[in-house]
Parts: structure tokens; C-alpha cells; sequence
């Protein structure tokens, strides 16, 4: 059958989707690697912030607020929705 890619076409595409998942995976790896550097927080600490399973000390938010050069009022601020 020609032009018929079937299960292998099906393969193919995981693989590309699992390759660019990868390559996403591995760019924020990076970018929080650098963002750690940046803050002087470990990356642990800050997946622990993002996930909410734990809440920033002051000294933290100083240090984030300085990396983005941001005021602390912009890290305290919610969006309405």
C-alpha cells in the first residue's frame, strides 16, 4: 500500500513528540539551573516555590525580586480573573 504509514507513521510521531518533550524538559532544566545560579536559591528550593509545596522566605523573594530586577510589590501581586 503505498503512501500508507500505519503503525510505523504512528511511531515515528511519538518518537518526534517525545524528542521535542525531551528537548522542552532539558531547556527548562537549563533555564532553572540559571535562574538558581542567578538568586543564589537551589533549584530545589525553587521547584519547592513553584509547586507551592513550600512558601519563600523574605530573603528569598528579595533575591528573586532582584534577578528579575523587579520591586517586591510585583512578586506580591495576583491576577484577578
Amino acid at each position: 500500500m503505498s503512501g500508507d504509514t500505519g503503525w510505523s507513521g504512528c511511531l515515528l510521531i511519538r518518537k518526534q513528540t517525545d524528542d521535542e518533550s525531551e528537548k522542552r524538559q532539558l531547556a527548562l532544566v537549563s533555564e532553572q539551573e540559571s535562574f538558581s545560579e542567578a538568586t543564589g536559591i537551589p533549584r530545589r528550593t525553587l521547584r519547592r516555590i513553584e509547586r507551592g509545596d513550600t512558601g519563600p522566605r523574605y530573603s528569598d523573594l528579595l533575591r528573586i525580586a532582584a534577578a528579575l530586577k523587579k520591586g517586591m510589590t510585583a512578586l506580591m501581586e495576583t491576577s484577578t480573573s
